[in-house]
């Protein structure tokens, strides 16, 4: 097959989260390196296999900073993440400034590299930092960014039900929606995302709603209902193709790659969250060809307040 006809066959995608380790590389480890050629080539094989409007990223040091500047010059669009944990125990003084000087940054054709400032990734489900610690943070890097540049943050649904004060500090929100670990059964798991989704869009004051994670693991534990594996995985991610690009919604799918440094965080599981695998080969069940509707006449009851999602992806 030549290239311009592997070109043409790509998936078509909004959006993937990003992080360009290696099998046996892991993120904070002072004995690994990466450099902005393994970060390149990363991208570069990501998007040979799928047709990729943006990427979302995790952290802005060791390295990572450089993510924005590459993925641009790549055409793609960026949401560019720095990385906040527990005050006493993290680098979110460096993380927080590194992000602000990649906003100010622009490439050679005197354009911005970084279209969205994420600031922070769970945070608050994890607790790692206060509601008003947060917010504090993202008018640290507001009041230092050019106003062409959006804000927000990422967190599951449930701190945003919790915490709908959050959402006027945002340009546009960032959400995680996971099925699988509210122990959805794949064939509600559609149902269960929309149902979320729009719940969302009903408590944010008309700003736009971006998903900002959603995928389903190829392999490892069941949870409750939801079953790991090929078939599951494969299914879930054509239909949630199906209805987002129907009712045009935007999202960052978890994740271009398979990445085993995970497993210690989530279990088998955690290796295996990949549209491909670490090698970068498209996984079974996921190319353009199987795009489907999702399966008619499954849904489910949803007590919205009752819900607090628990998504343990460490993404940085």
């Amino acid at each position: 097959m030549g290239n311009e006809e592997e070109r043409e066959n790509r998936i078509q995608l909004k959006g993937f989260c990003f992080s360009p380790y290696l099998e046996g590389q892991s993120p904070g480890n002072p004995n690994q390196q990466w450099n902005e050629s393994q970060i390149e080539n990363r991208l570069i094989e990501m998007t040979k296999r799928c047709q990729v409007e943006g990427i979302r990223t995790y952290g802005s040091s060791n390295e990572l900073q450089s993510i924005s500047f590459i993925a641009k010059r790549l055409g793609l669009r960026t949401s560019i993440g720095a990385w906040l944990s527990i005050p006493s125990k993290s680098n979110n003084d460096l993380e927080l400034n590194q992000l602000i000087q990649q906003c100010n940054q622009r490439d050679e054709r005197g354009n911005l590299i970084v279209d969205v400032a994420i600031v922070g990734n769970e945070v608050l489900l994890r607790k790692d930092l206060t509601i008003d610690e947060l917010i504090k943070c993202i008018q640290f890097v507001r009041d230092r960014i050019p106003h062409q540049v959006q804000i927000t943050t990422a967190e599951p649904y449930g701190m945003y039900y919790k915490y709908p004060q959050l959402i006027q500090h945002l340009d546009l929100v960032y959400v995680h929606i996971y099925a699988y670990w509210d122990q959805i059964n794949v064939q509600s798991a559609i149902h269960h995302t929309q149902s979320h989704f729009n719940k969302m869009v009903s408590i944010s004051n008309g700003k736009k709603v971006v998903i900002a994670e959603i995928g389903w693991p190829s392999a490892g534990e069941k949870h409750g209902e939801a079953s790991p594996n090929q078939k599951n995985a494969s299914q879930f991610f054509q239909e949630f193709l199906a209805w987002s690009n129907k009712n045009g919604i935007e999202y960052f799918y978890f994740e271009a790659f398979d990445e085993g440094w995970k497993v210690a965080h989530e279990g088998e599981r955690g290796a295996h969250w990949g549209v491909m695998d670490s090698t970068g080969s498209l996984k079974e069940g996921f190319s353009l060809q199987d795009e489907k509707e999702p399966i008619s006449g499954q849904s489910i009851s949803i007590q919205i307040s009752n819900i607090q999602q628990v998504s343990p992806n460490i993404c940085f």
